[in-house]
């Protein structure tokens, strides 16, 4: 399996494994092969750099480790969590290899030369063929206020669309991001120059922020796609003192974001204190559509659909790790078929997972959405060891689970308090302990000493054709099923709006 830093072994030692296939006999003059795809779980993704292969023992070895080590994909124990969970997406694909070139738009990149190799399509003569060398974001905005970029059009670079750096009062607006290799916009995070880095419960660390002052920031009616590694990164406010960033993302499209990187390549990535993100239409994504941190977000008037199509143990918005993020609202959105690619997966709509509480989910749709996975705990909605957390007059319509939940003994939840990644994001990151905490979030009194049965409430929602709860501990409060003929009214009823999504005009 080779070294594993997500358990603290950094002694970089590439993986070695076999393979049952002949085709590595083909590439003995290749010097610059590349690996990518899903080495262990179903949540991560990875590009490895061959060191040798073997063709006499039919196996490779890698120059990098992966970050959860490599497991196999045929030859599993079963017994073992690690070694099943994910193991329907595990797998992976060769690629810069000019012995495999056979087929029109395929490519070789010669590192040593730099010359690019293309197979062209039958008309070349014709063809729009572009290459960018050009790294730096179209547009970088440092300490700047009061500025709007309106109508234009980013398209082809290896960076980015536009950089935010201490700056307030910007206004992006009906602005197109495509073929970029990174994000079309992002605020403190240059996502350039990175060196790996971990969390301090040996995760890897998946933010690198250079500035988090901002506020005021608007990026409306633009639309996003085909992009390297997610679509907008945005923070701001102040979530020590729990000020409001005043930054809103509204009427965008974003879809095919994760074209080099498969997994965490959110299209919205948001941290800080008030940030909304209303009436955008997310789909296509293999991976999450909206990944947070941070406190009082409202998400609210989206449409998802068709997210998390290759993905396990994930949801289309996703957050965890952090219980000091509270506070946010995701409500009045509409989830359409995000389900599982396989039954040995499972995914859903919303994912609070490892801890998170005081969140709000109301007045939602989730049709066709969801799955319960192998433990049936998860759902459309899964809370994951948290609690505080309420989920309210929602409608679920053909859900196989509407809402899950995996409650943590007492004991893993001390365990959980006392590790030191929860703790920073405790008590360093923001303090809980505050007075402006205690008066905005009373149910934080007394965190580290009352844990009480650290419930969440279910009530008052509407199952058409989905089942409640298989497992779990949860308090469920007059939740009833409803004829499928009457899903029009039971939204209604719910008071859920149906409003436009996606960019208001064209781009």
């Amino acid at each position: 399996p080779g070294s594993i830093p997500r358990k603290g072994d950094f002694t970089n030692r590439g993986a070695e494994f076999g393979y049952e296939y002949e085709r590595p006999a083909r590439w003995a003059k290749a010097t610059d092969i590349w690996l990518h795809g899903w080495f262990s779980f179903g949540y991560n993704d990875d590009h490895l750099l061959v060191a040798q292969i073997d063709t006499m023992k039919k196996t490779i070895r890698t120059v990098q480790p992966h970050m959860y080590g490599v497991v196999s994909s045929i030859y599993v124990d079963t017994s073992k969590w690690n070694e099943t969970a994910g193991r329907s997406l595990r797998g992976y694909y060769v690629y810069n290899l000019p012995e495999e070139i056979d087929m029109p738009g395929e490519w070789y990149l010669d590192r040593q030369t730099g010359k690019l190799y293309l197979y062209p399509p039958d008309d070349f003569s014709n063809a729009k063929v572009e290459v960018s060398l050009l790294e730096a974001p179209f547009v970088r905005l440092r300490n700047t206020a009061f500025i709007s970029i309106d109508g234009i059009t980013f398209a082809t670079a290896r960076g980015m669309g536009i950089y935010l750096e201490n700056a307030h009062h910007i206004a992006i607006e009906s602005c197109r991001f495509s073929n970029l290799g990174t994000v079309g916009v992002s605020a403190g995070q240059p996502l350039q120059d990175n060196t790996q880095q971990f969390a301090l419960d040996g995760s890897p660390l998946l933010d690198r922020w250079v500035s988090e002052n901002f506020h005021d920031i608007s990026i409306r009616n633009c639309l996003i796609h085909d992009t390297g590694t997610g679509g907008i990164i945005l923070t701001g406010g102040d979530r020590r003192t729990l000020t409001p960033s005043g930054n809103v993302i509204s009427h965008c499209e974003i879809y095919r974001v994760d074209e080099r990187n498969h997994t965490y390549a959110a299209a919205v990535k948001l941290y800080g204190d008030s940030i909304t993100v209303d009436h955008c239409y997310f789909h296509d994504l293999r991976h999450m559509a909206i990944w947070y941190r941070g406190n009082n977000h409202r998400i609210a008037g989206n449409l998802f659909e068709r997210v998390c199509t290759y993905a396990d143990d994930m949801g289309a918005i996703c957050t965890g790790r952090d219980p000091a993020s509270r506070g946010t609202v995701i409500s009045d959105n509409h989830f359409r078929d995000i389900l599982p690619f396989d039954d040995e997966s499972q995914v859903g709509a919303i994912f609070l997972d490892d801890g998170v509480g005081g969140t709000e989910i109301a007045r939602n749709f989730f049709e066709r959405t969801g799955s319960k996975g192998d433990k049936e705990l998860f759902g459309a909605v899964f809370l994951h060891g948290g609690y505080d957390n309420i989920v309210h007059h929602n409608v679920f319509l053909d859900c196989e689970m509407a809402v899950g939940n995996n409650y943590w003994s007492d004991e893993r939840w001390k365990a959980y308090l006392a590790g030191p990644l929860i703790r920073e994001r405790l008590l360093s990151e923001v303090d809980i302990t505050s007075p402006v905490f205690l008066e905005r979030y009373p149910g934080l009194k007394n965190y580290f000493t009352e844990y009480g049965p650290r419930l969440n409430k279910v009530a008052e929602n509407i199952l058409i054709n989905s089942n409640m709860p298989i497992n779990g501990k949860l308090e469920l409060y007059f939740n009833h099923l409803e004829q499928r003929s009457n899903w029009q009214e039971a939204l209604k009823r719910v008071g859920y709006r149906d409003e436009p999504t996606g960019p208001v005009t064209s781009n």
